[in-house]
């Protein structure tokens, strides 16, 4: 957890983090949407609620969003470095 007063070095390693995990998320999601989509009705029974067509298109979506949430994570790290 980043403090109040906390050097820059701190929230740069923070921001790497974040965005490696994103990507690896986001890249997981874009090459196994049914492994994805298969994992996630047995936690959330959420095809309940969507089709599964609806279902693979919040997949991409969100491999999409987390690659824009990478991007955003890398571009802050650099302009505290």
């Amino acid at each position: 957890m980043i403090h109040v007063g906390a050097s820059n070095a701190d929230a740069v390693i923070a921001l790497l983090g974040i965005s490696f995990l994103s990507f690896l998320t986001a890249t997981a999601f874009r090459l196994w949407p049914e492994k994805i989509l298969t994992w996630a009705e047995g936690i959330d029974g959420s095809l309940m609620l969507l089709s599964e067509a609806a279902h693979r298109a919040l997949i991409a979506f969100c491999a999409r969003a987390l690659t824009c949430l990478s991007f955003v994570a890398l571009v802050a790290a650099a302009f505290l470095a």
